[in-house]
């Protein structure tokens, strides 16, 4: 499905609600070319995949010692243990 699809779908099912009328998934499914599961979805609020997660870095609990040790004068990435 691509975003005009989408958008369409998303239009379509913002008039039923309105209308308070219950969506023909199957039907819907047909026309945009989708599994009526997929409308479903979108029906009941489902917005698509986040852009990015917020997951931590495995670093982070570290990072304060890193910053602290690669501020020694002359040191590698290789001596704090970085590589």
């Amino acid at each position: 499905m691509n975003s005009n699809d989408f958008y369409q779908l998303a239009a379509e099912l913002n008039v039923m609600n309105f209308t308070k009328s219950k969506p023909n998934y199957a039907d819907l499914a047909r026309k945009y070319g989708v599994d009526y599961r997929t409308v479903k979805k979108y029906h009941e609020g489902y917005k698509g995949k986040p852009r990015n997660r917020a997951k931590p870095s495995r670093l982070d609990p570290y990072k304060e010692l890193i910053i602290e040790k690669l501020s020694i004068p002359r040191i590698s990435r290789k001596g704090v243990g970085l590589v």
